[in-house]
């Protein structure tokens, strides 16, 4: 902990304002509590946030309070029922479940946290889309739309990866008209940067829901010029801190940008913050298409298709 500590103080004094905790499933770690109220007695202007699974999130019910301004970022691509447990659509395993478990332990958080919804647009996934949409309106969440990245990809079990990536990857371009169509124009939405992929919302008259287009391009920086999986799907939008402690940008396999903090002096610490921070604050919006877009898959425009019939 006194480790980390330094590495927190490190990434407040580089400019950090937000500190969002995920994983893995950070709820797994016992001494999550202790780690958020360091952050945040950092500063006043510190702001917490927290992507889960909701595995132990009940944990954290007399944590929250006492934060400023907390966020939760719940994980689910779909409504599982009472007794059903996690599955397979297809090929496909989708592992992240609206329980009623879940359910329950939202309305329990909405009080003392701003509740967001983070869901991963999929041939597998796209009809559960509207019911989602459904449940956050009547509880005043946001929703957030994730097109499937190739990075961090690991649900291919034996078939190559990019064949079920294409096959499962849906273009959020394809739900926009019937979006807009119900919720009017959408409007850009910075999130916690403004980089990477540019964002845009939907205000649904009780909550937003967020979206990012790959197609849109990225934002890319003079460092991802040699790296061998340039354009990637995301570009550089914000910084990462590892269980390895290595420190990079999120997604970034670029070796240039990666910094080992495990032994680094507190100096050091806040030169490896400030260097990979300029290198994403400078980075500009490029509209190019990476490779692994470059096919839509039938599959995906079906589910598409499907998706907007009943969102419509």
């Amino acid at each position: 902990m006194p480790r980390l500590a330094q590495v927190l103080e490190a990434a407040y004094a580089s400019g950090v304002r937000t500190f969002r905790f995920t994983g893995g499933e950070p709820t797994m770690r016992r001494s999550l509590p202790e780690i958020l109220l360091t952050a945040q007695d950092l500063g006043s202007d510190v702001r917490i946030a927290l992507t889960t699974n909701g595995a132990h999130l009940d944990s954290l019910l007399e944590t929250l309070p006492k934060l400023r301004e907390p966020r939760v970022f719940l994980s689910v691509d779909g409504f599982a029922g009472e007794g059903e447990p996690p599955g397979q659509v297809g090929e496909f395993q989708i592992e992240k479940w609206l329980t009623p478990r879940l359910m329950g332990l939202v309305d329990e958080l909405r009080p003392i946290a701003r509740v967001r919804l983070n869901y991963v647009l999929t041939t597998s996934s796209a009809l559960q889309l509207p019911a989602l949409i459904d449940y956050a309106k009547a509880r005043h969440l946001d929703l957030k739309i994730f097109e499937l990245l190739l990075r961090d990809f690991y649900y291919a079990g034996h078939r190559p990866r990019l064949d079920v990536f294409r096959e499962q990857y849906v273009p959020v371009r394809t739900l926009l008209p019937s979006l807009r169509a119900r919720y009017g124009k959408p409007t850009r939405f910075g999130g916690t940067g403004g980089r990477g992929i540019p964002m845009r919302a939907f205000d649904t008259g009780s909550g937003r829901i967020i979206y990012f287009d790959s197609f849109q391009g990225s934002h890319y920086g003079e460092a991802c010029r040699d790296c061998p999986i340039f354009p990637c799907q995301e570009g550089l939008y914000a910084l990462v801190l590892d269980a390895n402690g290595t420190l990079h940008p999120a997604g970034c396999e670029n070796r240039r940008l990666r910094a080992r903090l495990a032994v680094a002096s507190p100096d050091k610490l806040l030169a490896a913050f400030e260097k990979l921070q300029k290198a994403i604050r400078s980075a500009s919006l490029q509209p190019v298409v990476p490779d692994s877009l470059a096919l839509a898959s039938p599959k995906g425009q079906l589910a598409s298709h499907l998706a907007n019939k009943l969102l419509a």
